[in-house]
């Protein structure tokens, strides 16, 4: 059960998005527990980094890669910018 636990999402495992031509572009924020703990940003991998500097995010040195701990999740929001 332990295993299972620990690993909510890999940093490779959060996709980009494109942003589409139609005027929608995606952001993204850190959450814990659902609630916002940090800015939107409008990258994944930004949204990681703040996960980093927020100690919410653990580093495996075995994947040599960081992870985001249970209960901490990435929020994606679409946006659609006043052209489109």
């Amino acid at each position: 059960m332990g295993a299972a636990l620990w690993r909510q999402a890999r940093v490779e495992e959060v996709v980009e998005r494109p942003l589409p031509a139609l005027g929608i572009r995606f952001r993204y924020c850190i959450t814990v527990f659902g609630e916002q703990r940090a800015p939107w940003r409008d990258s994944a991998a930004h949204a990681i980094d703040d996960a980093i500097a927020l100690e919410l995010a653990s580093w495996d040195e075995s994947q040599q890669q960081h992870f985001l701990a249970v209960p901490v999740g990435i929020k994606t929001e679409k946006v659609r910018d006043a052209a489109g």
